[in-house]
């Protein structure tokens, strides 16, 4: 069963590497894309980024908050990190 993991702040993503497995979906809000070492995508989970308007580009997918609230309510686990 694939988990939904929100990463949040510029440590997120460090903090949820061991618990991230194949099929797994990412949020990365902006902190915590910003701090990344790369937004490349991984070919072994879905990403997206939740869209705060700036208008920043990504190779991520950019979702709003209903497709965000959306996607919390198909996953039956979602880890905030």
């Amino acid at each position: 069963m694939s988990r939904l993991h929100i990463l949040q702040t510029s440590d997120s993503l460090q903090r949820a590497l061991p618990c991230i497995a194949p099929g797994d979906t990412l949020i990365f809000f902006p902190e915590a894309l910003a701090a990344s070492a790369s937004d490349t995508p991984r070919h072994d989970v879905i990403q997206y980024r939740l869209d705060d308007g700036s208008g920043k580009s990504s190779t991520l997918p950019s979702i709003d908050y209903s497709r965000f609230v959306s996607l919390c309510s198909e996953h039956s686990h979602c880890l905030s990190w």
